[in-house]
């Protein structure tokens, strides 16, 4: 079927519908957008060819594959497409995907939203789909362009099943936005194995998105190859990536924000630091020297704001894992807190400013057993950096 021919009255119901059908396994979902091109991955139950149809354009075949990254090329810019996939004789509902525009960007943060797994029982104490499930409904009304995950999407990034959790509690949105991920120490708790790289590749990469440069780092090296103290192995791959930071702080033009797992502020500071005290330092004197404006972060199961030589240090908050004790030391820097909450952050970029606001979805009881409360994306703090009249003012001045 040629997608031109596609009826374009299909509902927003269509487009957010459930999980998708049996052929697809996970996703599908949008990685690697630009303003004229994107990935569409996606994980098959069987090793298979797939066809993606796109309305607007030819049709795309796939490599028969179990896990699929389908490279789509020559889509115009800042424009909404409608696509489906086609795997072992089953096709996705219609979802929809827009490229990037120049000149703003919407995006959304979360973070930690990994099962709770009983390590002594290893029963499942709750999934993602009652706690994340939460916020991704959410999200999906705010029809963000991106959605930023600090990473622990997983309790085990080895466990398959613990992916299908994630892809099936993410529904909502997972399918109609571009999504940029880091590595949390669960996602990739060894080093010899993880799902981690069928499904995102890279584990540090850089994304470009109309007047934004997102740099996404692995943070988590230390802790592995597994979460235990006598085993743990220091790897020298920070000290690549500083290396790597600093080339892309130096070669971008819009404004910068930095994501990985690990924070380097937070009331448990340093005992849950991932990074050596001078790695540290390094890190902060290029956010310094190169303006960057955020840093996400996650891995503490609660929220924290801590601000640096202008720089906003965010650690997102739980999106769906369970909450911790708050620490005992938080940071002199520290400008704001909260714990026990289900949270995100949703944000609008320009290239004269980023404002955002950090969005409460429930209270959790301190037992962790508990949906106490549910809020309608209640506002729990505004975020600005720059000047956000700016691109009001220029836009008025061209008329």
């Amino acid at each position: 079927m040629n997608p031109r021919t596609v009826v374009l009255s299909i509902t927003l119901l269509l487009l957010f519908c459930g999980p998708a059908c049996a052929g697809v396994a996970m996703g599908p979902y949008i990685t690697q957008t630009t303003e004229n091109s994107n990935v569409i991955s996606f994980v098959t139950d069987n090793i298979s060819e797939s066809i993606i149809e796109i309305q607007g354009c030819d049709a795309v075949s796939s490599q028969p594959a179990r896990y699929h990254h389908v490279q789509i090329e020559n889509l115009k810019k800042d424009t909404q497409y409608l696509y489906r996939v086609t795997a072992d004789g089953e096709t996705t509902p219609w979802y929809q995907f827009k490229t990037f525009g120049s000149d703003k960007i919407t995006f959304a943060v979360v973070g930690d939203t990994q099962q709770i797994v009983n390590e002594t029982t290893n029963i499942l104490e709750f999934s993602e789909t009652k706690r994340h499930g939460l916020i991704a409904s959410e999200i999906a009304s705010a029809h963000p362009d991106i959605v930023i995950h600090t990473g622990d999407l997983v309790y085990d990034g080895s466990v398959y099943e613990y992916w299908t959790d994630f892809f099936a509690a993410a529904d909502p949105y997972i399918h109609n936005v571009t999504f940029i991920a880091a590595p949390g120490n669960h996602d990739i708790p060894y080093i010899t194995y993880s799902l981690w790289h069928d499904l995102f590749g890279d584990r540090y990469y850089t994304a470009d998105a109309g007047p934004v440069t997102f740099i996404i780092l692995d943070t988590s090296v230390k802790i592995r190859p597994n979460y235990y103290p006598d085993d743990v192995v220091v790897l020298p791959d920070i000290d690549t990536q500083l290396v790597y930071l600093e080339s892309e702080l130096g070669t971008s033009e819009g404004r910068k924000i930095v994501i990985f797992h690990q924070p380097l502020f937070s009331s448990n500071d340093p005992y849950r630091q991932q990074v050596t005290d001078a790695q540290r330092e390094k890190m902060l004197e290029l956010f310094d020297c190169y303006n960057v404006d955020f840093v996400f972060g996650g891995h503490e199961h609660w929220y924290e704001h801590y601000l640096m030589n202008g720089t906003h240090h965010i650690i997102a908050g739980t999106s769906g894992a369970a909450m911790i004790p708050q620490g005992i030391a938080p940071a002199r820097e520290l400008k704001n807190s909260q714990y026990h909450t289900l949270g995100w952050q949703l944000f609008e970029a320009t290239s004269d400013s980023i404002t955002g606001k950090r969005l409460i979805a429930a209270d959790i009881s301190p037992d962790n057993q508990d949906v106490l409360k549910i809020y309608q994306s209640a506002v729990a703090e505004k975020y600005r950096v720059g000047n956000p009249f700016a691109t009001i003012f220029a836009a008025w001045q061209k008329k």
